[in-house]
């Protein structure tokens, strides 16, 4: 008998706060739960929130954690050329 483990990608939303990690969710798939998560997040607690898709929640961890490096080297590079 095999075994093998579900590799299925979900829908995660990912919570930073200055980079540091604050949670992982899964995100809701009702559009008004999904958006009242996010203005909770962003606008009550302060977080940076990130949409990844992965199989798990350590792989979503590290995809938001990615997207919010990305963002900041992005952010700087403007500040830079802008100067």
């Amino acid at each position: 008998m095999s075994v093998s483990l579900d590799k299925t990608p979900y829908a995660f939303t990912v919570f930073l706060v200055d980079g540091a990690p604050f949670g992982v969710a899964l995100t809701p798939q009702d559009d008004d739960e999904r958006d009242a998560m996010y203005l909770e997040a962003y606008f009550g607690l302060c977080l940076d929130v990130y949409e990844v898709t992965a199989v798990d929640r350590y792989e979503a961890f590290s995809k938001g954690v990615e997207a919010h490096a990305s963002l900041v080297a992005i952010n700087e590079a403007i500040e830079r050329a802008e100067a």
